[in-house]
C-alpha cells in the first residue's frame, strides 16, 4: 500500500519537470498529485487550480479543494505528505493535514530568501512553514535547524549535445539586481582593455539598472525577454562558458543546465555555489568582486576548453536523472522506514 503522497503545485517549468521525472521513477509506490496543469497530463490526482505562483483568486479555490485531497489522503491511508515545492496552495492541505496528525515534508529551496522581488512572500511563506507546520525538511543548502532535514543536491537534468564554443560567454536566467549584472560592466571594460576580441552574452528578461549602460557597449549583446528553450538551447551550445557575478545565492539550476551542455561556470563565491562548483575543474569560484580574477578564470576556460569540457563531464553524474531518483529512492525508503519505526 502506498504511504506517501507527494505534492506540486508549482508552476516553476523546472520544478514541474523534476516532479514529471519523480512520478515516472516512483507512481508504483507513491502517490502523486498536482496543479491542474500536471494532473490534467500525467492523470493524476489534482490539489491546486492556481496557474501563478503568487496570491491569486484561484487560491479560493484551492482551499475548497483542499478537503478534497484531505479525503483522498485519508481515504488511501497516506500517513506521509511531501510538498515537493513551495507554493501557496500549499499551505490549507497542509493545516488540514496537520489537523489529521498526517506527518508533513516540506520541500524548501531557498531557506534564506535570496534578494528579488519575491523575497518578501517567500519569507513569510517559510516562517510560517518552518514554525507551523513542517515535520521535516528537504533542503539543498546546509541549514540550521531542531527539526529532521534531508540535505539533497539538485539533480534531474538531460544531458545535452555539447559543441564547439563560439566567441562568447553567457549570462542566462531571470534578471534580478541581486545577480550582479553591474559587474559584467566591469568585465566587459576589463576584456576591452586587454584587448580581447570575446563577447558578453546577457539572455533573460527582467530589470536592473546596470541594462542601460550594458547596452551601449560594444562587446555586449543584450537579449532583455523571455528566451524560450529551444533559443537557451542554442545559446547553451555556442557558449564558452557561463558567468554568474551573484551578490547572493542559495543553489543555483544554472549552473547544472550549464553542466547538461558540457559548459563550465564562473562564479562569485557566494552561498552555497560552491556545491556544486569544482574548482579549476568544472568551472571557478572567484572572490566576490574581484573583477580581474574573475576574467582571468574566462581566459583560462577559453584557453583550455576540452579540459574543462571533461571535468564538467564527470562532474554532471552527480546531477543528471539517475542521480535523482537515487535520491529520492533513499529519500522515500527513509520516511517508510520512519513510519513502521514511528519516527516523526
Amino acid at each position: 500500500m502506498k504511504k506517501i503522497a507527494v505534492i506540486c503545485n508549482s508552476t516553476n517549468p523546472d520544478l514541474e519537470m523534476y516532479f514529471e521525472k519523480k512520478y515516472h521513477f516512483f507512481k508504483d509506490e507513491i502517490s502523486f498529485f498536482a496543479n491542474k496543469k500536471i494532473a490534467n497530463k500525467l492523470n493524476i490526482s489534482k490539489s491546486s487550480y492556481a496557474n501563478v505562483s503568487g496570491f491569486s483568486w484561484r487560491i479560493f479555490l484551492d482551499c475548497f479543494l483542499s478537503f478534497a485531497v484531505l479525503f483522498k489522503l485519508l481515504i488511501n491511508r497516506i500517513n506521509t505528505v511531501v510538498f515537493d515545492t513551495a507554493h501557496i496552495a500549499n499551505l490549507p492541505v497542509a493545516m488540514l493535514c496537520k489537523l489529521c496528525r498526517i506527518k508533513l515534508v516540506f520541500t524548501i529551496h531557498d531557506w534564506t530568501p535570496h534578494q528579488g522581488e519575491q523575497q518578501k512572500a517567500v519569507e513569510l511563506y517559510n516562517k510560517f512553514v518552518k514554525s507551523m507546520l513542517a515535520d521535516e525538511f528537504i533542503v539543498f543548502s546546509k541549514v540550521t535547524t531542531n527539526k529532521t532535514t534531508h540535505h539533497l543536491s539538485l539533480s534531474g537534468f538531460d544531458k545535452s549535445i555539447s559543441e564547439e564554443a563560439q566567441n562568447y560567454y553567457l549570462f542566462f536566467g531571470r534578471i534580478e539586481p541581486y545577480k550582479g549584472l553591474k559587474y559584467l560592466i566591469q568585465v566587459a571594460n576589463e576584456l576591452t582593455r586587454l584587448g580581447r576580441s570575446e563577447k558578453v552574452l546577457i539572455a533573460g528578461k527582467g530589470d536592473d539598472p546596470a541594462l542601460a549602460q550594458l547596452a551601449i557597449l560594444p562587446n555586449v549583446e543584450l537579449m532583455n525577454y523571455f528566451i524560450e528553450d529551444v533559443k537557451l538551447d542554442a545559446l547553451l551550445k555556442g557558449a564558452i562558458a557561463t558567468l554568474l557575478p551573484y551578490d547572493s545565492a542559495t543553489q543555483s539550476g544554472v549552473i547544472l543546465h550549464s553542466y547538461a551542455y558540457s559548459k563550465p561556470v564562473i562564479s562569485f563565491d557566494v552561498g552555497e555555489l560552491a556545491s556544486y562548483i569544482e574548482q579549476g575543474k568544472s568551472g571557478y569560484l572567484v572572490k566576490h568582486g574581484d573583477i580581474k580574477q574573475f576574467v582571468m578564470c574566462m581566459l583560462d576556460i577559453k584557453a583550455n576548453e576540452l579540459k574543462y569540457k571533461n571535468g564538467v563531464e564527470l562532474e554532471f553524474s552527480k546531477y543528471d536523472n539517475a542521480a535523482l531518483k537515487r535520491q529520492y529512492k533513499e529519500l522515500f525508503q527513509k520516511l517508510k522506514t520512519n513510519l513502521v519505526t514511528g519516527v516523526k
